[in-house]
């Protein structure tokens, strides 16, 4: 019977890349032809695709497959899909998957009271990327002072069914012209009407 480690590189590689993306580290400590076989970018390509359905780079920052993997989709690619906010009623439903080199969370809400026949509104609420050192990156996008830092958090380890978002700046959501602004910005949003129609 032959020994797996003589098997031509070529072949060990594509063996190597059924195994699931988080045990390849652990599988190029074995030997230094396993490692090799390992570093080869066909087989982290394939476990983007087959785990994470995510088979492009175009966006990530000059990233491999396996920057995307490690850094990004092993981390946070729990999350895609389609999540409930716990914030009432009418929170509305987040849809979370990967948008030009980012993985996005779009938040998508009622239309404006009374137009109920309306496209339902969408608004980011956080996205998750690599910074120029190659480093996940988190950042809320809610507020009018522009994206800042922000963290996420599981609440079951286990199962992963749930997180919560933690914004590391709030001042960042408060509008720069007071609260005024900030009131008269919310029901213009809210009550679907330009500046002007809005006292």
């Amino acid at each position: 019977m032959a020994n797996i480690t003589t098997l031509p590189p070529e072949l060990l590689t594509y063996l190597l890349s059924f195994l699931p993306g988080a045990d390849l580290p652990s599988v190029s400590l074995v030997c230094k032809r396993f490692h090799q076989a390992v570093e080869v970018g066909s087989v982290w390509q394939k476990r983007c695709k087959q785990e994470f359905n995510v088979d492009c780079l175009d966006g990530w920052k000059n990233a491999t497959f396996k920057d995307l993997y490690t850094k990004i989709l092993h981390h946070y690619g729990y999350i895609f899909g389609i999540w409930q906010p716990e914030i009432g009623p009418y929170g509305g439903l987040v849809q979370i998957g990967v948008v030009d080199g980012a993985i996005i969370a779009q938040q998508h809400l009622p239309p404006c009271d009374p137009n109920v026949t309306a496209p339902l509104r969408t608004k980011s609420t956080f996205s998750i990327s690599l910074n120029d050192d190659g480093k996940a990156e988190l950042r809320c996008l809610k507020g009018p002072r522009g994206p800042h830092k922000c963290q996420i958090t599981l609440l079951n380890e286990e199962s992963k069914d749930s997180f919560c978002l933690k914004c590391c700046k709030p001042d960042k959501h408060r509008h720069p012209g007071g609260r005024h602004e900030e009131l008269r910005s919310w029901l213009e949003e809210e009550l679907g009407r330009d500046r002007k129609s809005v006292v």
